[in-house]
């Protein structure tokens, strides 16, 4: 189910392209359905024809859905103001907000929302914030904080919320950009805007009298017929597009009330688009849909090959996702105050491979991100940056911690670059380069993000991070960092972490200092209660091998059953989930991840052991071996067989269609051709059930194995 299928018109062709592309039985058949409010229609390019819902004709007469498909909105359409958009916005605003309305402000431009923002923020005062920003290019840890009634009156815009009263009443402003067009759902008294294109238009007259009673309410909704700012968040605009966009509101189908306003309710908007006048204005007023490339079978299959770092034929998927567009390419960027770096290490290559290690275990999380146009991006760094190199004492100055500058990372999360200081005030057009379409970690005293989020070269003050401390103004509070599930933190290196945390990394600061005192800077995990970040081998207590296999296989058994799946497949799934973890009874595996001395081998331990000592070891590929000699596998057909076996080396996501040969217990001969065999059984079976239909296979078995350990962490016990 697709929803807001307008915004991108390319992803729900691709959906409807992989719909087309069905897998042999039992694997079922992919259904797709998109839902959009804005009229956009759809056409059917596959060889089903699409369905329309609608409202039935009952529907248009139970009382609720009457109210809201009735509710009073009267638009007018206003010409270019003479005092500027940003001005004309801010005193209408202003005007309904009234005594205590909520009064929402649809901008196109980021720039003119935030001057927006600035000026109601001066008339009605910054004391107890009537006055908030919803617009793209912030911070998520910023823009979630818009939640908390304590800090922000955005709760004021949720449908149902109750108006202030007595000397409480105030007047509420939210000023938006496309950021609250979709995803969010607003109820506003009053709305203030400049003209878009027809889709997005729908979009914002919804975001008004939303939950309106009947006989109650009046919405009034003021648009200026302003020309796109170039700024503006789709690019620029020719001067043809607003003509167009605004012929639908003139059009004479759509009549006018006495007051020359016009009547915007769901009801009269679900008119306007079979009207036969109107409907040609309304297709000239939406976006084209951008133009988009063929998906193929070889682009799935090189897609499909995820464990290979590189691939000649594989190109980025973006074009099958959003079309090819004109969009200025975008950055995201992430502060941390903590960074595995010393002093005193001047190689290169060194840093990098720690930081890549780092990285795989503290990742930038959605939180910490914020996502901006890299030309916005490189602006503020170049200007933080000199500021820095004018600074002898940058702010947070910690002998121990060099200011690094900035990490680049790669769309898979490895460091690509460092960046010192002095590359950040090198060239604009060879940062610019770097930074298009990466994320960048930033030294957190490089600073440049302001109060709301959003990016500012004058901030000097290092902003709060995911590894700040935490509980102050530096850092997350603990509730964030167990949504999150891991956390980053400097200690002494004898501390422990808690009961419900986990050490997962650890680095010293100085390497030959191994008193207790020692400071290391430490990635701990949260000993979920949820597997919804994989298998994880590290649990709140220890499991004996078997009983995982029990229970995986147990998990295995309810999934076949649910998905319908009847013998011999529902025996195969069975049987690999019954020796899926096998090659973790390796003595050297279990010495790894600290299990217990007595009753090994265990597929669950709670840490404290040494990961080096897998050496690149994955217990999926001991698996493989034993499994071959299993004989539940081995009474199976061959095709079944093979299934089998390619589900219990894939099950971590590797062996599509390489997985390392490593294992210390076998001839490196045979565990090269052990993985010779996984890769090519994995092209056969590709092959066989085609690309989705093999991903769901897979599915099955790691969905068994993270409810078989999600019940070892919320039971606690034996279940």
């Amino acid at each position: 189910m697709l929803d807001e299928a307008h915004l991108v018109p390319p992803f729900a062709a691709l959906l409807r392209s992989v719909a087309e592309m069905r897998a042999p039985p039992p694997v079922p058949r992919f259904h797709l359905m998109t839902l959009s409010a804005t009229g956009r229609q759809e056409t059917a390019d596959t060889e089903e024809a699409l369905y329309n819902f609608g409202l039935e004709p009952e529907d248009w007469d139970d009382s609720p859905v009457r109210a809201r498909l009735n509710a009073p909105k009267r638009l007018l359409v206003r010409d270019f103001p003479t005092v500027g958009l940003p001005q004309a916005l801010a005193e209408r605003a202003f005007e309904l907000g009234g005594r205590s309305n909520r009064a929402l402000v649809f901008c196109n431009s980021r720039r003119v929302a935030q001057q927006v923002g600035e000026l109601l923020t001066k008339r009605v005062g910054e004391r107890d914030r009537h006055v908030e920003l919803l617009v793209g290019a912030r911070r998520v840890h910023e823009r979630e904080q818009l939640k908390d009634p304590a800090r922000s009156a955005f709760p004021r815009f949720a449908p149902n919320a109750p108006s202030p009263e007595g000397n409480m009443a105030q007047p509420a402003f939210l000023v938006a950009t496309s950021a609250g067009e979709v995803g969010v759902d607003l109820d506003a008294d009053h709305l203030i805007c400049d003209l878009v294109p027809w889709e997005r238009m729908v979009q914002r007259l919804g975001r008004v009298n939303r939950r309106a009673d009947p006989g109650g309410h009046i919405a009034l909704i003021d648009v200026f017929a302003a020309t796109p700012d170039k700024d503006a968040e789709d690019g620029a605009e020719d001067g043809e597009k607003p003509a167009r966009w605004r012929a639908p509101f003139d059009g004479a189908a759509w009549p006018k009330g006495e007051d020359g306003r016009l009547d915007a309710s769901p009801t009269m908007l679900h008119r306007l688009k079979v009207d036969p006048e109107l409907k040609t204005l309304l297709e000239k007023a939406i976006s084209e849909e951008p133009l988009r490339p063929a998906l193929t079978k070889p682009l799935l299959e090189a897609w499909s090959m995820t464990s290979l770092a590189e691939h000649p034929g594989r190109p980025e998927v973006e074009p099958w996702l959003r079309g090819w567009v004109k969009d200025e390419p975008q950055t995201r960027v992430v502060w941390r105050r903590l960074l595995p770096v010393r002093v005193e290490e001047n190689d290169k290559a060194n840093r990098q491979k720690t930081l890549s290690d780092f990285f795989q275990y503290a990742p930038p999380h959605i939180s910490e991100i914020l996502e901006a146009l890299t030309r916005e991006v490189v602006d503020t760094l170049q200007r933080r940056a000199r500021a820095l190199a004018n600074t002898k004492n940058p702010s947070d100055a910690d002998a121990s911690m060099p200011l690094l500058g900035a990490v680049i990372l790669s769309g898979r999360g490895e460091v690509e670059r460092l960046l010192p200081l002095n590359r950040l005030t090198s060239a604009r057009d060879e940062l610019f380069r770097q930074l298009a379409g990466r994320t960048i970690v930033l030294d957190a005293r490089l600073a440049g993000l302001d109060d709301n989020g959003l990016l500012d070269s004058k901030i000097e003050a290092p902003p709060p991070t995911l590894d700040g401390q935490t509980g102050d103004q530096g850092g997350w509070n603990e509730k964030d960092l167990e949504g999150i599930g891991f956390r980053v933190r400097r200690v002494a290196a004898a501390s422990e972490p808690g009961d419900d945390w986990r050490i997962e990394w650890r680095w010293r600061f100085h390497p030959e200092d191994d008193s207790e005192d020692g400071e290391e800077i430490r990635v701990e995990v949260l000993r979920r209660a949820a597997a919804t970040s994989g298998d994880a081998a590290i649990a709140k207590r220890v499991q004996e091998l078997a009983e995982h296999h029990e229970w995986t296989a147990r998990e295995a058994a309810a999934i076949a059953d649910r998905v319908g799946l009847r013998e011999p497949y529902r025996g195969m799934l069975i049987a690999a989930a019954a020796v899926h973890d096998a090659g973790k009874a390796r003595d050297f595996w279990q010495r790894a991840m600290g299990a217990p001395q007595v009753n090994r081998p265990y597929a669950k331990t709670e840490g404290r052991g040494i990961p080096a000592l897998l050496n690149g070891y994955r217990h999926e590929f001991g698996s493989l071996r034993h499994a071959g000699r299993d004989n539940c596998l081995r009474d199976l057909p061959d095709d079944l067989r093979e299934l089998g076996l390619h589900l219990i080396a894939s099950h971590h996501g590797f062996a599509r269609p390489i997985i390392a040969a490593i294992d210390s217990e076998a001839p490196p001969s045979a565990c090269a051709e052990l993985a010779r065999e996984a890769a090519l059984r994995f092209a056969r079976l590709q092959a066989e059930w085609g690309v989705w239909g093999l991903a769901w296979w897979e599915a099955l078995l790691r969905a068994a194995d993270w409810a078989a350990s999600r019940a070892l962490n919320e039971a606690g016990e034996k279940v």
